[in-house]
């Protein structure tokens, strides 16, 4: 069999990349369409449709293949990109019924109190149809699903080795003027301007409505970060109007895609990626959406771009050798500080991405240490010192802080572990024990949470108690844990939408209330017909896309996969560190699918994702 992998195959034999890519994505259709056909037939004929299948089109294709077995790690790539694809994309078995009941599509908000309760416990592992009494029928569906992992794995790692083997394009000899931020921002501002108009004066989801009465009221709390309601405040009593809150939002939005658009000019991307992208962002219907929805996670996301953008120009200067330049270091500690300020969870993201930095990048340490992690510090004691002494805001309540604790307790009450006496009546206290249990769903905590009868006082006075409870039910049913754990987190790993979950994409408008907030359309024929266009995002097939975060994650590693290859690990971990970060730390404390949560990574696999198609080189510097 060497000749399979001979590298001076003949002439004859040989096939070109890309039709191999083809005869890979043929093999796995073919697959995919014929495999129920031969599951109907029997075990042994999908084992051997899959083998045979599968087993063509590797030899059909052993010339291109070459490349990939020479190299040990280029095929644990692309083993280990076929076992990611297997998890991300659970393929069902052959053996599964085909489902003809018509799929669920909530309305927006994505949520109702009935949705959410309809889809109560656990929900079904993405994995629970591969196994059957019938270990034939097991076999049959580990091969089926492991040759098409593997052809997936080929084509992906393909496509990684094509990209990153591209002609270095060369450095551009200068950037384009700050002037030019505007010109790429233009076409966002003129597309959110049309939403504007169908959705004035803006979306104000429940969070709002809560910062608004803080406003309106001047009692101002943590609950959600204060600095974001202060920031509301401020622009409302400039411009004493809802709408201008909402206007400036989309402004900075669209002048921050256009700072990162400019950013790009320095890594070599042409004029034509960056009109398209600029074109992308702007019709893309989240960042239509979030740039008029008033959420803290849209400031928290644009500090997480503007980290991005200025990380494009520091790691270019790193890698030509030259001295950043007093806005980059501005622009890192201005997105820094936003991050680690808008959401409470930012603050880890922004010092573990700054200090991984300065462990790759030894040689600057002392720089990017005074020059960027002591500012976003001291700024941000500075901040939380006026916040507590001088405005006297309270702090989070525990009832808030302690919501993974109690999403879990609640996993556990439902998975039926043994409660004493004491912990029975305990729980109880803080709210009936039979809301525990039938409030739970996997996916979304609010209907535990805020459902009225738990008593946050009591919790608050009794927390630290609570989370003695909770790890004891932990040790006591662990499976039960991870059961509720793999389905929280699902949203965060998995591409396609399970038949029993739903993501919270967007608010379609302000929820009733007594503050006199509600949406006014300028142009409400034209919100009915963004209705319709966006209802159809929301569809199993193509929710993914859409609004499922997953697939944006891991196009983030696929790019820094691609410039590892071309630029060193170095450069690619300092630009997509802070958005892996970011994804890890949501994976203990994820409540709720809310598509808002990862924008940020939305964001920046946008914006960086021209980068796979060429960028420009190091200079080369001539010997002293």
């Amino acid at each position: 069999m060497q000749w399979l992998w001979k590298s001076s195959l003949p002439a004859s034999m040989r096939i070109h990349p890309v039709h191999a890519l083809g005869l890979w994505v043929g093999a796995w259709v073919l697959l995919q369409v014929g495999s129920w056909r031969l599951a109907q037939m029997g075990p042994a004929w999908l084992i051997l449709g899959t083998l045979g299948v599968g087993g063509l089109a590797l030899l059909l294709t052993r010339s291109a293949l070459h490349p990939l077995t020479t190299r040990r790690s280029r095929l644990t790539m692309a083993l280990l990109i076929g076992l990611v694809l297997a998890v991300a994309i659970p393929l069902p078995s052959p053996f599964q019924p085909l489902s003809t009941e018509p799929r669920l599509v909530l309305p927006p908000p994505g949520i109702s109190p009935d949705a959410i309760r309809s889809i109560r416990g656990f929900g079904s592992s993405p994995w629970a149809g591969w196994i059957s009494d019938d270990p034939l029928r097991n076999l049959a569906t580990g091969v089926h699903v492991a040759v098409q992992s593997i052809l997936l794995g080929l084509l992906i790692t393909s496509i990684v080795l094509w990209l990153s083997e591209r002609t270095p394009r060369a450095p551009p000899r200068a950037i384009s003027r700050p002037s030019r931020i505007l010109l790429y921002a233009l076409p966002c501002w003129l597309i959110w301007l049309i939403y504007f108009l169908a959705f004035y004066p803006g979306i104000f989801p429940t969070d709002a409505l809560n910062q608004w009465w803080q406003i309106l009221n001047g009692s101002f709390d943590n609950r959600h970060p204060a600095v974001h309601t202060l920031s509301m405040a401020l622009v409302y009593w400039i411009g004493r109007s809802p709408a201008a809150v909402t206007l400036t939002q989309m402004l900075m939005l669209g002048g921050i895609i256009g700072i990162a658009v400019r950013a790009l000019e320095r890594w070599g991307v042409s004029t034509s990626a960056r009109g398209f992208l600029v074109l992308a962002a702007a019709l893309s219907p989240a960042n239509s959406l979030m740039s008029i929805t008033m959420w803290k996670d849209v400031p928290y996301a644009m500090g997480m771009l503007g980290l991005s953008a200025a990380l494009l120009h520091l790691v270019r200067d790193f890698i030509e050798e030259r001295r950043p330049a007093p806005s980059t270091w501005a622009g890192i500690v201005l997105g820094g500080l936003a991050v680690a300020s808008y959401r409470h969870n930012g603050l880890p993201v922004v010092l573990l991405a700054l200090g991984l930095m300065i462990v790759l990048w030894k040689k600057h340490a002392i720089r990017l240490i005074i020059y960027s992690t002591l500012p976003i510090i001291l700024c941000y004691i500075m901040i939380n010192v006026i916040e507590i002494y001088a405005l006297k805001i309270s702090p989070v309540p525990k009832w808030f802080a302690f919501q993974v604790p109690i999403h879990q307790v609640s996993a556990l009450i439902y998975a039926e572990t043994p409660l004493t006496v004491d912990e029975a009546m305990f729980l109880d206290r803080i709210q009936p024990l039979k809301l525990w249990r039938d409030g739970y769903t996997c996916r979304f905590l609010d209907p535990v949470v805020n459902n009225g009868p738990l008593d946050r006082k009591f919790f608050d006075e009794n927390a630290w108690d609570f989370v003695n409870l909770w790890l004891r039910l932990i040790r006591r049913n662990p499976t039960g844990w991870l059961r509720h754990y793999l389905c929280s987190t699902d949203f965060l790993w998995r591409i396609t939408q399970p038949e029993n979950a739903y993501v919270y994409a967007f608010e379609w408008g302000t929820p009733p209330n007594a503050l006199g907030l509600s949406v006014r359309p300028i142009l409400p024929e034209l919100r009915n017909g963004l209705w319709r266009i966006f209802r159809e995002t929301l569809r199993p097939e193509w929710i993914w896309l859409f609004w499922r975060p997953a697939v944006f994650f891991y196009l983030i590693i696929l790019i820094g996969i691609v410039l590892a290859r071309r630029h060193g690990a170095r450069p690619a971990i300092s630009l997509i560190g802070h958005a892996i970060l970011h994804t890890l730390l949501w994976f203990p404390i994820l409540t709720a699918p809310d598509f808002r949560f990862q924008y940020p990574v939305y964001l920046i696999a946008l914006i960086l994702s021209p980068l796979l198609l060429g960028s420009a080189a190091a200079p080369e510097r001539s010997a002293p």
